[in-house]
């Protein structure tokens, strides 16, 4: 009886034995899929319409685009849901689940009336620069005014998770992963990727290693010529079109010889107007993973990453033009790179990529007017003219409006103080004038924002945009297709061609399918936080995307 037993117990124990190591080795070889991603990947895109998936569909290759596309989940109708989307702010409100009226961050730059200057998203003297000896590091995110989904994760696991962003772009950079983790940018007066003493008390080994390559040196003796044949590119216009600024006003088909360019041009400017400055930021963020082993531990890891050159392409050529459509084909292949280098280095089961851009772009007003579409420019300085002369003759001759940035208006509200004017009265002369003029869709008073809660479109929009202390005193929004008479394309509206944009989440756990509901960009934040458990943002106003919860079970 007792031999029985034993034979009974060894035999249980063999079977025991087999089971538990087949499981595991079933699970290294990725059948059952972790509880969460190891390595979650934020790829924006800078100035990527929505449409450009389809327009150049084409002309991808399998493994970039197309990859994200046919295996991700789509969210067709993801939309930013306030008024200014321009690159800044977008970054803040992914990365904070929130939008301007709570993170703060009203634009790429505003007015502080009490300093009676601009002031940069991201400025800050404070810090130091580690990999230059340029002031290009004195930034930070000290204007950010809610935690990010990068900092909770880092504060839930004691930092021995790892956050890395990575960007041409400082303010990207900067505002997408906020003050834990570490944010590299490009510093174009040195050449080189930096950081600041904020995020590092000295520069990693495998940074200086890297910029000890030179390659953006080497990049800028290269030529841009198209990738495909140039009489392919029927989806644009014509390689000589007159509606194109073009390099320094003046070179505008290709080839582009960038060393020749580069003579005419401050340090190393040039580059991040190519598509090569993609190339340099693909590079650098698999250097990043293979030197801080990302996605190796029980920790997950964040990488955000940005491409930038599209928004400094469609700024000179436009987003009809042949250099924008030859710079998403060749982001295309890098994508393709990169994802690549994931599957082989981390594990298609073990990393999640969530992929979308800061913001679209409207046609440029020249190319609207060809096809005789509604358009036209608002005219800020006749506006901010006439508004001075009408308030010195209605109030007395004083400078009652202090400046104007961004379509907001900014009175000078101690000397109504001390003129014991009524602020309620200037304010409502000043919108009823304003909304004379031509191209103007709605104005709206800081009062009226600060003091009620306002629901209706497009009120509610531009309401999400109003930080007090920061916004201006009037705000006004444009009819579609219209913009502001200035040199740099704006992206202060949020009309389709500005707001809605893509986004895909591809990886771990996900099954292809298409979610056709509209959901805001506010929802990214609380998504990744609720599925790796761990606080949403302070300010996060967004809410978890449903079809996470069928995953997480």
């Amino acid at each position: 009886m007792y031999f029985k037993n034993i034979k009974k117990y060894y035999l249980f124990l063999i079977i025991f034995s087999v089971l538990f190591f087949s499981c595991i080795k079933i699970f290294a070889q990725g059948t059952i899929k972790p509880y969460r991603p190891k390595l979650i990947i934020g790829i924006v895109v800078e100035q990527m319409r929505y449409d450009y998936i389809e327009r150049y569909w084409e002309k991808y290759e399998s493994g970039g685009f197309k990859k994200l596309y046919n295996g991700g989940m789509i969210c067709n109708q993801a939309h930013y849901n306030h008024l200014f989307v321009q690159a800044g702010v977008s970054h803040a409100t992914i990365s904070t689940g929130s939008t301007p009226s709570v993170h703060g961050i009203i634009g790429t730059n505003w007015y502080d009336v009490k300093k009676n200057s601009q002031v940069y998203c991201v400025q800050d003297e404070k810090p130091f620069t580690m990999g230059s000896d340029s002031y290009e590091g004195r930034r930070s995110a000290q204007y950010l005014e809610s935690t990010t989904f990068a900092e909770e994760l880092l504060l839930s696991t004691s930092k021995k998770s790892k956050a890395i962003s990575i960007s041409v772009s400082d303010y990207a950079s900067i505002l997408s992963i906020g003050n834990l983790g570490t944010a590299f940018w490009f510093d174009e007066r040195a050449g080189a990727w930096i950081t600041n003493s904020n995020y590092v008390s000295e520069l990693p080994k495998w940074v200086t290693d890297f910029n000890n390559e030179f390659l953006p040196d080497l990049y800028l003796t290269k030529t841009w010529n198209t990738i495909l044949p140039i009489e392919k590119y029927t989806e644009s216009q014509a390689d000589d079109s007159k509606l194109e600024q073009g390099f320094l006003n003046e070179y505008k088909t290709f080839p582009y010889e960038l060393s020749r360019l580069n003579k005419q041009m401050r340090e190393y400017s040039l580059l991040k107007m190519t598509p090569f400055s993609n190339l340099l930021t693909k590079d650098f963020a698999i250097k990043a993973i293979q030197s801080e082993n990302l996605g190796k531990d029980d920790y997950t890891d964040l990488l955000l990453l940005n491409f930038s050159a599209t928004h400094e392409i469609g700024k000179l050529f436009g987003p009809e033009s042949i250099e924008v459509e030859d710079a998403f084909l060749r982001l295309d292949r890098d994508l393709a790179h990169l994802i690549m280098f994931l599957d082989s280095f981390v594990g298609n089961e073990n990393y999640l990529i969530y992929f979308t851009s800061s913001h679209g772009s409207q046609y440029s007003t020249a190319y609207l007017e060809e096809m005789k579409m509604p358009t036209g420019f608002f005219n800020q300085g006749t506006a901010i003219s006439l508004l001075k002369a009408y308030l010195r003759n209605k109030f007395g001759n004083d400078a009652w409006v202090l400046s104007y940035s961004n379509q907001q208006f900014y009175f000078d509200r101690r000397l109504i103080e001390n003129k014991k004017m009524s602020y309620s009265t200037i304010e409502k002369e000043s919108i009823e004038l304003l909304k004379e003029f031509t191209g103007v869709a709605n104005v709206v008073g800081a009062s009226n924002l600060q003091d009620n809660d306002l629901n209706k479109y497009p009120f509610n929009f531009i309401q999400n945009s109003y930080y007090y202390g920061r916004s201006g005193d009037i705000l006004i929004n444009l009819l579609p297709n219209w913009s502001e008479n200035v040199k740099d394309r704006t992206y202060n509206s949020f009309y389709s061609y500005n707001a809605h944009v893509p986004l895909i989440w591809y990886g771990w756990k996900i099954t292809p399918q298409i979610i056709n509901r509209k959901i805001e960009m506010t929802d990214i934040a609380p998504t990744i936080s609720t599925l790796l458990n761990v606080a949403m943002p302070s300010g996060a106003t967004g809410k978890p995307i449903e079809e996470f919860e069928k995953i997480m079970r």
